[in-house]
């Protein structure tokens, strides 16, 4: 650990060399803890243009987006600024909580709570903060709960603006998924840890970087040459993300569980973050540890009604050596709309993952602390280390009242797969809560009833208090800069049907079967919708829908781009990511390019777009499939669609 600490700490000397005259720290938003402030800035965020691709949010970034969000939603703004008001000031206690529940019992954790079970009768939080000058601060905060005490929001932060360092028991959510990650979430204990990151974008692409070394929770379970050890794993992760255009944001992560027992060295470190997941992806005991890889996107559709489309695309490791091809796959996507209706927000996730998340050949309990997974909840809801997969589903109802009070309807499903000997159900949830002031604090009274994994169900009723720091040193202001007028660009949302023709190549076993070719007619659906960057040049995101061979594909254009030469003629080019709906389902990328002509009747266009599939790649664990060498099979699709495009 204080290994890491110093590595670390170099690094943020030369940036601060580099930068010698940058700003002070910043503190974080509180992570899943105080759901109504959280909800309140995710709004805020999405009105100002401002993607979230990673979490706690810096209060810096938070006090960037006021500007703009106020243009839009002068009432959020002023609300939004009351809610921090606690955490602006040099020291305060943030905000405090303690619930009380009955609760019936459940063989699985609460979502994203730090390991609570569904059971649990009670659960208290809090978090403070004391700021020494603008540039250390030290932050006190923990969550307890029946069998244990996590000290999540206990760190020292010290630095710059452009690299601070953060020792301690701080909070890491790399996705742009509210409700999951898979890499990176709340969903285990918070572990000690040293992380560097900047508050402050750097460049005009506003690149944003954090990367943390930490240490597990011990496991016996370690192998090391020919035996099984006991020791407590390194964890290690680096995040870069930046914006090639305003409200669009990318961003690449990766996760190294190593050590504990197995050879070891900061040598061997850095040659493995260098070297891609290939260096990790072997299958042998000469692996360096587990690695796990993710892109996500994050698009901001501006408008009266404004929303944010994102998705995460993650892989365990690589196959075939090829750094660009992946294995053990999985896709998330999400949207949310702040006003749906201008009290009601909405939220929808989708989460898939292919076998063998969570677990590692050479550390048998995979990446977890406390025996619960630090990414995906739906990975704890199964039994621990079941290689099985599994689908989830979200969707989230937000009601604002003008007297305070706010009501969530969420409701989630998961299905696991069949392969294992799990014996799995599709499991459901549903939670209602309602909250209101009330003397100075703020209540909450929620109900959750559901059916786990294994047809057993759950019910929980809770009451939870919460108490925010003192406010009465903040004056509250729209900012200057929030009273000019505020311009949409142009939104187009659109509807394609066509069809499609190409030529698919299965491969059922890799240099050891030769590859069988098939021609391929599918009727194409497409939902999708686009904005204007610029004069000439439009970025958008869409959705699309074949069948090849008898089996869905769905594509989802992470990057749909479309240069406007004339107004007629349109050139587009996209890349995205793809599921193959197969008798346990494949993933992969997919690109494609073309040409449109457009308006060849009012609001309607017509596109002609060739389009490749490459090595949509699907694990063989349907029970007596052949495999001779790879665990795996693939499918390549190169072809061509004419479709016809409705705008509205």
């Amino acid at each position: 650990m204080m290994r890491a600490v110093t590595i670390l700490g170099f690094v943020a000397g030369g940036l601060l060399w580099a930068v010698p005259a940058a700003a002070g720290i910043s503190g974080y938003l509180p992570l899943n803890l105080e759901p109504r402030l959280e909800h309140d800035v995710e709004r805020l965020m999405v009105l100002a243009g401002e993607p979230v691709i990673r979490r706690p949010i810096a209060l810096a970034a938070i006090e960037r987006a006021m500007p703009a969000a106020c243009v839009a939603d002068e009432a959020l703004c002023m609300q939004v600024q009351r809610e921090l008001a606690p955490w602006l000031g040099r020291a305060a206690l943030g905000m405090a909580s303690f619930e009380a529940a009955i609760a019936s019992a459940a063989q699985v954790p609460q979502p994203n709570e730090r390991g609570t079970p569904m059971d649990a009768k009670w659960q208290a939080a809090a978090q403070g903060y004391v700021r020494v000058g603008e540039h250390a601060a030290v932050n006190v905060g923990g969550v307890a709960y029946r069998g244990r005490v996590n000290p999540a929001g206990t760190f020292v932060s010290v630095g710059f603006s452009r690299a601070q360092l953060d020792i301690g028991f701080r909070d890491h959510h790399w996705s742009p998924m509210r409700d999951s990650a898979f890499l990176l979430s709340t969903e285990a204990p918070t572990i000690l840890s040293a992380t560097l990151s900047n508050s402050v974008p750097l460049t005009r692409f506003k690149l944003q970087y954090e990367a943390f070394g930490g240490r597990l929770s011990s496991s016996d379970r370690i192998y090391a040459v020919d035996r099984y050890v006991t020791g407590k794993p390194g964890y290690a992760g680096v995040h870069v993300s930046f914006q090639p255009v305003s409200g669009w944001q990318l961003s690449g992560s990766r996760v190294i569980e190593f050590g504990g027992g197995r050879p070891f060295t900061w040598g061997s470190l850095v040659r493995a973050f260098a070297g891609g997941v290939s260096a990790d992806s072997s299958g042998s005991s000469t692996e360096f540890g587990n690695s796990q890889i993710s892109v996500s996107s994050a698009f901001i559709i501006p408008g009266p009604r404004p929303m944010a489309v994102y998705a995460e695309f993650a892989a365990e490791d690589t196959f075939h050596s090829q750094v660009y091809r992946f294995n053990s796959s999985a896709l998330s996507v999400g949207v949310f709309l702040p006003r749906f209706r201008p009290d009601i927000q909405l939220r929808y996730e989708f989460s898939d993952w292919e076998d063998r998340w969570y677990t590692h050949h050479l550390y048998a309990d995979g990446i977890n602390n406390y025996r619960f997974v630090t990414g995906h909840w739906g990975a704890d809801w199964r039994r621990f280390n079941d290689t099985a997969g599994a689908q989830s589903h979200m969707l989230q109802l937000d009601l604002q009242r003008p007297t305070g009070a706010a009501y969530s309807f969420r409701y989630r499903t998961l299905q696991n797969a069949s392969y294992t000997s799990g014996n799995y159900r599709r499991a459901h949830m549903l939670s209602v809560q309602g909250s209101a002031p009330w003397r100075g604090i703020e209540l909450a009274a929620g109900l959750e009833l559901g059916r786990d994994t294994y047809a057993k169900a759950f019910g929980r009723l809770s009451l939870t208090a919460y108490l925010s720091g003192d406010a009465k040193n903040v004056a509250l202001s729209v900012p200057e800069a929030a009273t000019g007028s505020h311009e949409n660009p142009a939104v187009e949302r659109f509807v394609d049907v066509g069809a499609y023709v190409g030529r698919m190549r299965y491969e059922q076993d890799v240099r050891t079967i030769p590859g069988r070719f098939s021609n391929e007619r599918s009727p194409q659906f497409g939902l999708g919708i686009r904005r204007a960057i610029s004069r000439r040049n439009d970025l958008g995101t869409r959705v699309e829908v074949n069948n090849l061979h008898g089996h869905n594909i769905y594509g989802l254009r992470v990057l749909d781009y479309r240069f406007r030469a004339s107004g007629r003629i349109a050139f587009t080019g996209f890349a995205g990511a793809a599921r193959y709906e197969l008798q346990s389902p494949a993933h992969g990328f997919y690109l494609g390019a073309g040409v449109q002509l457009r308006n060849v009747r009012p609001g309607w266009d017509v596109a002609v777009e060739s389009r490749y599939y490459d090595r949509i790649v699907r694990m063989k664990t349907t029970a007596g499939e052949p495999t001779f060498i790879w665990p795996n099979e693939f499918y390549s699709v190169l072809g061509a669609s004419l479709t016809l495009s409705r705008r509205f």
